[in-house]
């Protein structure tokens, strides 16, 4: 069964959120893929944050798009255990059983990433931890830990709809690269006027309300 047109921009728009972590890739030593795993984490956990807060996705987007950073990771940072002193169990301890990528992805970016998963189910927003990188004296550069704040407001939301909406009536694309679908009924201008009039006036009452 072929998926749906929506599924399919759905799939795009998530991918590319995740285009840092999907291009990792190279790592001769755990170390070295550590060193390229935080700053790749980083960038797309950010971009899922600013996408979602502006209307770009909804919450089921950003979700899958958070769990899709998580496998990137997974997949990169485990590929490197197998040389000698590496080792890999999903204890959370920074011992010989769980060496430095393994120590990473447990006790960083999965509790970063699944803070950031429940400030997104959360209704009127939160505000999520991302926790601090230790550095260490084989190359991993310390990184601060911060936040992001996950709030979309009634005037995004009703912003995506206008967007969407103008699409239809239009037939123009709001994605680049993905050709509009043809318009093939004619629309009156009384009609169209009435209808982008309706939805900016919605945008206004939203604004309005979320002050």
């Amino acid at each position: 069964m072929s998926a749906s047109p929506v599924g399919a921009i759905a799939s795009v728009l998530v991918s590319s959120l995740l285009q840092h972590s999907a291009r990792l890739k190279g790592a001769k030593t755990e170390n070295e893929a550590v060193a390229n795993a935080v700053p790749a984490f980083d960038s797309d956990i950010q971009e899922i944050n600013q996408a979602f807060n502006n209307g770009a996705v909804d919450e089921t987007a950003a979700i899958s798009a958070l769990n899709g950073l998580a496998q990137n990771l997974y997949m990169y940072l485990h590929s490197l255990v197998g040389a000698a002193g590496t080792a890999w169990t999903a204890n959370s301890l920074c011992n010989k059983s769980c060496t430095v990528s393994c120590c990473l992805y447990y006790n960083d970016i999965m509790p970063s990433i699944n803070a950031a998963i429940a400030a997104v189910k959360t209704s009127g927003g939160a505000t999520s931890q991302v926790l601090e990188v230790f550095g260490d004296k084989y190359g991993l550069a310390t990184r601060p830990a911060y936040s992001l704040t996950w709030h979309q407001t009634p005037v995004n939301n009703v912003k995506s709809s206008l967007t969407s909406t103008i699409d239809e009536l239009t037939g123009q694309s709001a994605l680049p690269g993905i050709a509009a679908i043809p318009v093939t009924t004619s629309i009156s201008p009384t009609m169209l006027f009435v209808g982008v009039a309706f939805i900016c006036a919605s945008v206004v009452i939203a604004s309005v309300k979320s002050k």
